[in-house]
């Protein structure tokens, strides 16, 4: 709204107060205009890259200001359509609920006015879409090779491995866990609907630090020094800013502008915390072509991980009185990152590998098993990612003295469920203990051991377990109960879909997670460090990591593979080009055969001949010790069934 405004405001001073080059104004300025409006479109078309974006946009923008000066057609028809200038904005504000962000805080007299005696720093970690099977290992304790800084904290702090979410998504799991309340609201959370609520329990008495996701409003702005003014009318309109700038560039975090997914407002300020040598923009004084940059991938932080150390920046020293509290969308959906931390799609281009996109609630895997199977090593390895940074966190709080003294809480919200020709987040028998079943660890102050309880456990438990170990009294009523009393207990658990439909939980997910974690090892093998993590193919296995010139070759010209990267791929510090799909032609019986791929000489992958988006096509996740920096080698070749050690390996034609 604002730009077309201004470029139509100038047109008309230019043919009110000038008379000479009105010709070659309007052609700028239809130029500038077509441009900004057809901007989305390309960058889709283009993938978000910025030199193709470029190219093909200025195209576009000269032939639609020829076509406006030449012909009058066109110039009727933005005459008639000029009103929509006006029209749009005021239809997006009365339709779209904007008060979120642009309603004023009226303070209230009704908050709770809790005193704290205690004055114990309180610390609240909430990951997201994260099954507690995932973590496992055979014996149902966290395995230690795979997250060692799981293992750390679940021997120091009590791990309530029985543990149910409340409901199956996001929004109402949050407002459930923050106020206690058996709840039915189809809406965000907002302080003002529920002015009851951890926030303001603890912020009468305590400074608060809240980092809430997109998805909650909690936190009244007079409590959160996190919160941004919402009287003042220049944070909304930096925000409406960032909101255009992410839809029409192409790349926008490489041009300074911040990402906008993990939050709802204030998003200028989430690059605070973060190394220094990450404030440095890649478009200064002259202008350079981000992704030409040699160090564009690995210099573009996700907003997830900015978003984390921006909160491990605040955790402080000096923390008596505090609340810190941090919702991340981790491992959530979309998988960009290794156990590393480094990154291997940063375009999302196989986010939505394996899910079945003819179904109109896009949440049902496919029943192709091996996309899906990639799917789930994705999310396994942000999973290892989302381990690596709460070491960062145990680090932080070891080195600023919180760990020993604060009262701390880790839990996520529901969990997630990767199963072929399964839902993804909704519920159903087979899904249900995955969604359901999530990690809660919570550490009282002075705890130095770990413990496991196995009684049953919810979310809904989280605040009244906060209260018993402050030694405060609530003033409303709360649907859970303290998980520090030890007394034996049985509760009937439910949680409720997106529709409020509620599904009994069973009393022990023991039976459920032992055989998720028969599947994960199925899939994977025994953990041989991240560095190795490949899904297991007993018809390849014999191949893996050997060097192709062991093996005795064969040409085979009748068929062909067309690798979308290409044959030589680059490695830079923070970005590996792990994926490898190519499109497969020439082979007539697709069963019968598997692909191998090789890195450098040495067979990394293997890959069975699939159907993606109805062309016939290879696809493989390659383990991060596949590659060297700088540039790598790629190769495929293919075996025929039986697939047996000996067999013929046959080299394609490669492009």
């Amino acid at each position: 709204f604002g730009f077309p405004l201004v470029i139509a405001t100038s047109v008309t001073s230019v043919l009110c107060f000038s008379d000479r080059h009105q010709t070659l104004v309007i052609r700028i300025i239809i130029f500038l205009l077509a441009s900004l409006v057809l901007l989305p479109v390309v960058k889709r078309m283009t993938g978000g890259n910025v030199l193709n974006t470029s190219i093909v946009i200025t195209f576009l923008g000269v032939f639609f200001s020829f076509v406006y000066v030449k012909y009058s057609g066109p110039k009727l028809f933005l005459t008639y359509i000029s009103p929509v200038i006006f029209v749009f904005p005021f239809l997006f504000v009365i339709t779209f609920p904007t008060s979120v962000l642009s309603t004023s805080y009226e303070p209230r007299k009704n908050y709770p006015k809790v005193s704290i005696a205690k004055g114990t720093p309180v610390i609240f970690v909430l990951l997201d879409e994260f099954p507690l099977s995932a973590i496992l290992n055979h014996d149902l304790l966290i395995d230690k090779s795979s997250f060692p800084n799981f293992k750390r904290i679940s021997n120091q702090f009590h791990w309530f491995r029985n543990t149910s979410a409340n409901y199956d998504h996001t929004k109402n799991a949050l407002i459930g866990m923050l106020t206690g309340l058996d709840h039915k609201i189809n809406e965000i959370g907002s302080y003002k609907k529920f002015p009851n609520n951890l926030f303001t329990l603890l912020g009468y008495d305590y400074q608060v630090e809240a980092h809430e996701s997109s998805l909650s409003d909690l936190c009244p702005p007079h409590i959160c020094s996190e919160q941004q003014d919402t009287r003042s009318f220049r944070p909304y309109l930096m925000d409406v800013l960032a909101i255009y700038f992410n839809i029409v560039l192409p790349r926008p975090i490489s041009f300074g502008v911040p990402d906008i997914s993990q939050s709802y407002k204030n998003f200028w300020d989430q690059s605070e915390g973060i190394e220094m040598w990450m404030k440095n923009p890649f478009v200064k004084k002259q202008f350079s072509i981000p992704n030409n940059h040699k160090d564009f991938e690995g210099k573009v932080l996700a907003g997830k991980e900015i978003r984390f150390y921006k909160f491990l920046s605040k955790l402080d020293s000096e923390s008596e009185k505090r609340f810190y509290f941090l919702h991340i969308l981790l491992p959530h959906m979309p998988y960009r990152f290794l156990a590393s931390g480094k990154r291997y799609d940063p375009l999302g281009n196989y986010d939505y590998i394996g899910l079945n996109m003819e179904n109109p609630v896009r949440e049902v895997w496919d029943k192709q098993s091996w996309l899906v199977k990639i799917q789930y090593q994705k999310f396994m390895l942000q999973v290892g990612f989302t381990d690596f940074l709460l070491g960062k966190l145990l680090d932080r709080l070891e080195e600023k003295k919180l760990l020993d003294r604060a009262l701390i809480v880790l839990a996520a919200d529901h969990g997630v469920n990767i199963a072929v020709q399964g839902v993804q987040r909704g519920l159903d028998p087979d899904s249900l203990p995955d969604i359901a079943s999530v990690p809660l660890f919570i550490k009282v102050p002075g705890q130095t051991k770990g413990t496991i309880s196995d009684l049953p456990a919810t979310l809904w438990d989280i605040l009244p377990t906060l209260a018993d170990a402050l030694d405060i009294s609530v003033p409303w009523e709360m649907k859970g109960h303290s998980l520090l009393d030890n007394f034996s207990r049985t509760q009937k658990r439910i949680i409720y879909d997106y529709k409020f439909e509620p599904f009994a939980v069973p009393d022990d997910f023991e039976n459920f997670l032992l055989g998720r974690v028969k599947r994960k090892y199925d899939y994977f093998g025994e953990f041989k460090g991240w560095g190795k993590f490949r899904l297991q193919d007993e018809d390849s296995t014999a191949y893996m990591d050997k060097p192709v010139s062991e093996f005795l070759i064969e040409e085979m010209v009748d068929v062909q593979i067309e690798l979308d990267q290409g044959l030589r791929v680059e490695a830079k510090i923070n970005f590996l080009p792990a994926m490898v799909q190519g499109r497969v032609t020439g082979i007539l019986k697709q069963d019968e055969w598997k692909t191998l791929i090789a890195v450098n000489g040495v067979f990394q992958a293997s890959s069975p001949i699939v159907k993606i988006n109805d062309q016939t096509k290879m696809l493989a996740f390659l383990p991060e010790n596949a590659f060297k920096e700088g540039s790598n080698d790629v190769e495929v070749y293919l075996i025929q069934k039986p697939f047996e050690r000996g067999s013929k390996i046959y080299k394609p034609r490669l492009n």
